[in-house]
């Protein structure tokens, strides 16, 4: 199935993919209840008497109300997938989401040996750390972002390439903590890339580095 997105002026651009060629692009938000024709929304139920109700924009509770009915229905394709792109850049701290984000990338990476475990190709993973990076932007606190950047890794990490991929990772952190050296989570996810690969030459260049990072702020 093709599935048409609506051009749209004055909206935010979103990071997803093309079904059909499969490679990245930057498209913009999508007419979400022409692609889901099929599917009934389901809308968030606080009960008949909230004590706080939250307001929402009417594009936030659309897009949330067609992930709900989504999740229900555990349908994991393309559109689905594309979903979770709009709905993140509403909430980029929505766990359930990036959850479900990763069972859809799952889903729409088909082994190439039958008998071989369900994983994620390596263009799809190096495209989603680069979303959780551009999404990480505003917030580089943000659990849910650092975590669905480990489990990618961990896949990534199991190749050939794996001490090539921790050194464009360590590389990636340390531009996070050239913005904030007190940053715990990129801290947290230094020592996890270390720890995982377990390479000599990882080791000894994490103890210089740590070294110099003190020198300019002992305190830290």
């Amino acid at each position: 199935a093709q599935y048409q997105y609506q051009q749209e002026t004055n909206q935010e651009l979103i990071y997803s993919r093309d079904e059909q060629c499969m490679h990245s692009r930057f498209i913009q938000v999508m007419n979400i209840p022409d692609v889901f024709s099929d599917i009934d929304p389901i809308s968030q139920s606080d009960g008949p008497e909230p004590a706080c109700a939250i307001t929402y924009t009417p594009e936030f509770v659309e897009a949330h109300d067609y992930l709900r009915a989504v999740l229900k229905a555990d349908e994991r394709s393309e559109r689905a997938f594309a979903l979770t792109t709009i709905c993140l850049k509403f909430n980029p701290a929505n766990y359930t989401c990036w959850n479900f984000r990763r069972r859809c990338l799952v889903a729409l990476c088909t082994p190439t040996d039958s008998d071989a475990r369900a994983t994620i190709d390596v263009e799809r993973i190096d495209t989603d750390l680069e979303f959780a990076d551009k999404l990480g932007g505003t917030n580089p606190k943000n659990y849910q972002l650092w975590y669905h950047r480990r489990a990618l890794l961990e896949i990534r990490f199991k190749g050939d390439e794996r001490i090539q991929v921790a050194q464009t990772e360590l590389g990636y952190v340390d531009k996070i903590l050239g913005d904030d050296n007190k940053n715990y989570h990129a801290w947290s996810h230094r020592q996890w890339i270390i720890r995982t690969i377990n390479q000599p030459q990882l080791w000894s260049a994490e103890i210089e580095y740590s070294h110099s990072k003190i020198l300019l702020d002992p305190r830290n």
